[in-house]
Order: structure tokens, then C-alpha cells, then sequence
């Protein structure tokens, strides 16, 4: 969830910074904690809101006031004071510090996105769901009814939250999408046998998904859309194209690509078991790999996890 520039910019701040503040009281969590753990407020999400967005407008507001600083710290643009910091220092650093701080919102909102419905409730929906089928009805699966009724529900909670404070809805909507669009990979992944049909229902369940979620969000996210279209289209590839497939980087990981693969090739052992052997060896998915698609393993459950914070 976090981009690699984040990471390596708290990693810094852990070990460079922390360890030189002194300890305040109370603490800062304190002050907020019971929000964080009520449901009402979608978990803080509006004090989640104001932390990150004072974050990203106070780097701007440096930025916009960076030639006065390097006023300040006089000399050239290499000529520094007794601190050390020089102009170009100074321009290097809010540079690299704008690039990274407005990462900090989607794992902050996956915080409470991520809540927004039971993700084990819905897997466990999903895990009851006939993937084998000969023939594919009109009708979607029932646990599209819950993931949509979530949908409702987050879009009246952002519109609460409206008169209060103003929001981000792209980020909400895309942190809240990335939940929904990994929970159904997931989902698809633990199914243990997937006919033509069945693929075909996981297509109608995600077209009816996604028609409501672009009417009540009010956007495409197409990255978000191509990372489940593609995994479920991927059925239909013949074997050679598979391999291939399976070889490029696409941010799924090993699980849900064994998981393609035995439904697959369920009638051709000799073929599942080289391609599961090619599986194995690819390497995960790179935590900074850029994209909705950037998850580890198991993503709904992490996600889950991720919320508790």
C-alpha cells in the first residue's frame, strides 16, 4: 500500500529522527483513539482525513515558500551555515519531501476502507459459490448484493462527512476500489475448481459490481478495473500464452496466480504441475510496484489486517 518512496522516507524518519525526540505525554493517540475504533465514523476517517491533508498542504506551503527560506539561510546555492543546510539542500529536500507525502493518504484511508464491509464475510460468500457450471443464469452472485450495499452505505458516509470537512473523494474512492477490487481477486483465486461458465459468472458478478460502483462513485478507475478483468480473462488464454502471462509483472500474487492456474489446467496435469512450478519461482509482487495492483499476498486479509490500525 505504501509506495517505495514512502517506505523509504519512514524508514529514514525511524531511525534518523525518532530516536532523537523526546517523549511527550499524553500521547497522541490518546486524544483519538476512541474514533479510531468506532464504526459510526467510519473508524476517524475525517480525523484520518485532516491529518493527511494538513500534511500535504503544509509541504506545499513550504514549497511556495521556499526562496524566502533560502533567503534565510543566505550564501549560494552550496554554501551552507554552521547546520549544514544550503539552498540547494533546502530545494532538495522539499523537492523529495512533495514527491513522497501525498502517499501517505491511501494507507491512512485503507484504514477505515478497509472496514467499510466483513472482507471475511464476503470471502466466505464467496467460497459457497458454484464455480463449476455448466450454463450461467442472469442473475449474479449473492455476495455481490453486500459488496454494493457497502458501496451505498460509504458514499452516504462521505456525503455526512461533506458538511464537516472538506474531502479528497478521488483518493477515498480509489483507497476504497483498490479494498473491493483486491477482495474479488482474492475471492476468485480460492475457488477450487472454475469452469468456462463459472469464469463467465465471475464476469457477470463483477459487471454488476462495477456498474453501480461507477454511477455511485462518479468515476472509471480503470486500473482498478483491468486488475480483475485480467485476472479472470486469463482463463481463457491457451497454455503458451498462460506461461507467458503468468512471467509478466502484473502485481497478483503467487496464491491467486496457483490459483489461476489449477483451474485452468484442472484436465492437464503435466502442463498444471510445470506451470505451478513456474509460479513458484516468480517473485512476489514488489511491495513498491506502482499501481492498484500492488499488494502482497493474501490481500483482502491483509487488508483487514491494515484496518485495525
Amino acid at each position: 500500500l505504501a509506495s517505495g518512496r514512502l517506505r523509504a522516507a519512514l524508514q529514514r524518519i525511524q531511525t534518523e529522527l525518532l530516536p532523537k525526540l523526546r517523549r511527550v505525554w499524553p500521547l497522541s493517540d490518546e486524544m483519538v483513539r476512541p474514533d479510531l475504533a468506532d464504526p459510526d465514523t467510519l473508524y476517524g476517517l475525517q480525523k484520518r482525513i485532516v491529518a493527511s491533508e494538513s500534511c500535504v498542504t503544509l509541504v506545499a506551503q513550504f514549497r511556495q515558500m521556499e526562496s524566502y527560506l533560502g533567503g534565510l539561510l543566505g550564501g549560494g546555492a552550496t554554501d551552507g551555515g554552521e547546520d549544514g543546510w544550503t539552498q540547494g539542500a533546502l530545494h532538495e529536500y522539499l523537492a523529495r519531501t512533495g514527491e513522497y507525502v501525498p502517499d501517505v493518504r491511501k494507507p491512512i484511508f485503507m484504514c477505515s476502507t478497509a472496514r467499510v464491509i466483513d472482507l471475511q464475510a464476503v470471502l466466505n460468500a464467496m467460497a459457497k459459490v458454484k464455480w463449476d457450471v455448466n450454463h450461467v443464469n442472469v442473475q449474479h452472485s449473492p455476495y455481490i448484493d453486500t459488496i454494493n450495499r457497502g458501496i451505498q452505505y460509504f458514499a452516504m458516509k462521505l456525503e455526512e462527512q461533506t458538511s464537516t470537512v472538506m474531502l479528497p473523494p478521488d483518493v477515498l474512492w480509489d483507497s476504497f476500489v483498490h479494498v473491493l477490487t483486491h477482495l474479488l481477486v482474492e475471492g476468485f483465486s480460492n475457488a477450487k475448481k472454475c469452469s468456462a461458465g463459472g469464469r463467465a459468472l465471475m464476469q457477470l458478478d463483477f459487471t454488476h459490481f462495477w456498474s453501480l460502483l461507477e454511477i455511485v462513485s462518479g468515476g472509471k478507475h480503470p486500473e482498478h478495473r483491468a486488475y480483475v478483468e485480467q485476472y479472470v480473462k486469463a482463463y481463457y488464454l491457451p497454455k503458451d500464452l498462460l506461461e507467458q502471462w503468468l512471467l509478466e509483472p502484473r502485481g497478483y500474487s503467487p496464491k491467486h496466480l496457483a490459483g489461476l492456474v489449477q483451474c485452468a489446467c484442472s484436465s492437464d496435469k503435466k502442463t498444471r504441475q510445470r506451470l505451478l512450478a513456474l509460479v513458484e519461482s516468480v517473485p512476489s509482487p514488489a511491495a513498491g510496484m506502482p499501481g492498484p495492483a500492488a499488494n502482497p499476498a493474501t490481500p483482502a486479509q491483509q487488508l483487514a489486517g491494515d484496518g485495525a490500525a
